[in-house]
């Protein structure tokens, strides 16, 4: 997106949150401020959909709110709202995508704002991570001005009305995280006694042997031990990102 796209867009997102001129500012100047990078880093690339790099920032300015660090929030928020704007244009990589990137740009500059994709982001949002990784990966290319614009702009209001959302968590939420944070410490310490023994094994088998391969081996089975029993744990993750965006230790 051009940068006054952007702009625009933050404009019209601040306007619907009641921002102040102050806070206005500070989300304008984190909207463009990716371009600044890539001016100084050319090979930085912002039209390929960032999808970790902008649900962490989310994340990030979700719990700057938590914390009343607002204006924390809207530098982390406008950055991440960029590489949502710029993944809903071609990438500009190769001679062909350049010029249709250029003449979607200048398109969509004299286009108006839709407010009714403001409106319906606001509407249909729902403050969950959930709902932010849902909307991050939806977002496509689109070869046509009108469809750039509206994607990008809901995809946006989507974004900043779950940030601003509700802060108290769902009912279960707290007890189920404790519960499930409890098992995954098991999982834990289960992991950390079978790699320990593992180790003692395998230095002690290597000894007798006089066969190094053993040892290599048990070097490598602490990986796989918590890669099967800690790392592959996803559903406590599922709900520790939740936990996360409503603030619950």
């Amino acid at each position: 997106m051009h940068e006054s796209t952007h702009v625009r867009i933050a404009k019209a997102l601040s306007k619907k949150m009641c921002f102040t001129s102050k806070q206005e500012k500070i989300f304008i100047m984190a909207i463009v401020e990716p371009d600044k990078w890539r001016r100084k880093n050319p090979r930085s690339k912002h039209h390929y959909l960032k999808r970790e790099t902008i649900i962490n920032l989310v994340m990030m300015a979700r719990t700057s709110l938590l914390r009343g660090e607002v204006s924390s929030c809207l530098r982390q928020l406008g950055v991440a709202l960029h590489f949502v704007q710029d993944a809903c244009l071609p990438s500009p990589r190769t001679k062909h995508r350049r010029k249709v990137h250029a003449s979607l740009e200048g398109k969509i500059k004299s286009l108006p704002i839709p407010e009714e994709d403001i409106n319906a982001g606001f509407r249909f949002s729902w403050s969950s991570p959930r709902f932010i990784e849902n909307v991050v990966s939806n977002i496509r290319w689109a070869y046509d001005a009108e469809t750039a614009l509206s994607q990008a702009t809901r995809a946006s209001a989507e974004i900043v009305a779950a940030v601003f959302g509700s802060k108290d968590p769902p009912n279960g939420l707290p007890e189920n995280y404790r519960i499930m944070k409890k098992s995954h410490n098991k999982r834990i310490l289960k992991a950390s006694a079978i790699s320990m023994l593992s180790l003692i094994a395998g230095s002690f088998l290597s000894l007798v042997t006089g066969k190094g391969f053993l040892l290599l081996l048990s070097l490598f089975s602490p990986f796989l031990v918590f890669s099967t029993l800690v790392w592959n744990d996803r559903k406590f993750y599922e709900i520790e990102r939740e936990a996360k965006w409503y603030g619950i230790e």
